[in-house]
């Protein structure tokens, strides 16, 4: 089975990309469903709410998604 993974057009703003204090760069966060947090739709919160592509009623964090080697070079460099 093949899921739809688009972005969504928010009304909350979007927390990420944030630089933690090791130096990694989280660019999105994981559901329990899967999908990831920018999937998701809004509640109050950015990407708090159901995840219609895959039946997910609201977000559950399981973990953080980290930016690539060559993305986390571009966030850096338009800092």
């Amino acid at each position: 089975m093949t899921r739809t993974r688009t972005i969504r057009e928010h009304d909350a703003p979007s927390p990420f990309p944030v630089r933690l204090p090791n130096g990694k760069w989280v660019v999105d966060e994981k559901c329990k469903c899967g999908s990831r947090r920018s999937v998701h739709m809004d509640t109050v919160a950015y990407g708090h709410g159901a995840c219609p592509p895959v039946s997910c009623e609201k977000f559950t964090f399981v973990e953080f998604v980290f930016a690539t080697k060559h993305r986390a070079a571009k966030l850096e460099t338009s800092r």
